[in-house]
């Protein structure tokens, strides 16, 4: 009895929360968000249901290729939907009708969503990551939509390149034509990624210089607003202006965290809340 007292004062002082004030923790959300939008499911909010269903078709057609079937590995990244990007959904979809046409059997998904391809290398991303570090024995070829999906810095191309020679894998590329085995393809995919690395430097440079343009003028003229915020009309000018909803979930979270709980127990708290996030996804504890 005395061990047991011991370690629950043990918790107490090093944070973790017991299970009467998780119950709090979720009952003050649902208090505070409980006129909020119903977050969505697992499946990520950018697919349709007509994309759902022939997700779905091409699940089927791609359980009966036989055994042998050379094994695919989907590779879909996108830093941030916007309507001038290829969203994940359309990605995915083009890649795994590829692969029934070609006869792969696909193996796994890496999807890294909100992930920059000029910060973060293949190796380092969270889910492409695992595979390209952990499983490596489990698929033959890397599907990617284009080059500039996958990759925009020469350096991680020719780690890339190295990394598929070493291994005895093949990057498939379903808007470039790749054939890594021949010098003159390699030479003509650095190129291709030296544009893309350019075209990153020139879109890095312009959205700067507008933001320091922006600091100087008396409205809101640029980006989504921190999550918190809303832009208003007030005397005429868009304002930065709070939203109360989220401004109550950034405060729940804020004073969470000064209590000492963990920032995964509250993501799981929001989630059950059904508190959505700003794209309307799931909660996490980065």
């Amino acid at each position: 009895m005395e061990q047991g007292a011991q370690h629950q004062e043990g918790e107490r002082r090093v944070g973790v929360p017991r299970v009467d004030e998780l119950h709090e923790e979720r009952s003050r959300v649902q208090l505070h968000v409980r006129s909020g939008p119903t977050a969505p499911t697992q499946t990520a909010p950018e697919w349709t249901a007509d994309e759902l269903a022939e997700l779905a078709e091409l699940k089927a057609k791609d359980e009966v290729l036989p055994e042998g079937a050379p094994r695919g590995l989907l590779s879909v990244r996108l830093s941030s939907l916007t309507e001038d990007t290829t969203s994940p959904a359309r990605q995915e979809l083009d890649l795994r009708r590829h692969a029934v046409r070609e006869g792969i059997r696909i193996v796994g998904v890496a999807r890294d969503l909100g992930v920059s391809a000029t910060k973060k290398a293949p190796r380092e991303r969270k889910e492409l990551g695992d595979w390209l570090n952990n499983r490596i024995p489990e698929f033959d070829l890397i599907l990617f939509w284009k080059l500039d999906r996958f990759i925009r810095r020469i350096s991680d191309l020719h780690e890339v390149i190295k990394w598929c020679e070493k291994f005895g894998k093949n990057p498939a590329s379903l808007n470039d034509t790749l054939d890594l085995p021949s010098p003159t393809a390699q030479a003509m995919v650095t190129f291709i990624a030296a544009v893309a690395e350019i075209e990153a430097a020139n879109t890095k440079t312009r959205v700067s210089s507008h933001w320091e343009y922006t600091k100087q003028q008396d409205q809101w003229r640029i980006g989504k607003p921190s999550f918190g915020y809303k832009t208003a009309r007030v005397s005429g000018k868009l304002r930065l202006v709070q939203d109360p909803k989220r401004a109550r979930v950034v405060r729940y979270m804020y004073a969470a965290a000064m209590r000492g709980v963990p920032a995964n127990r509250i993501a799981k708290v929001l989630d059950r809340a059904k508190v959505p996030t700003y794209s309307n996804g799931k909660w996490n504890n980065q």
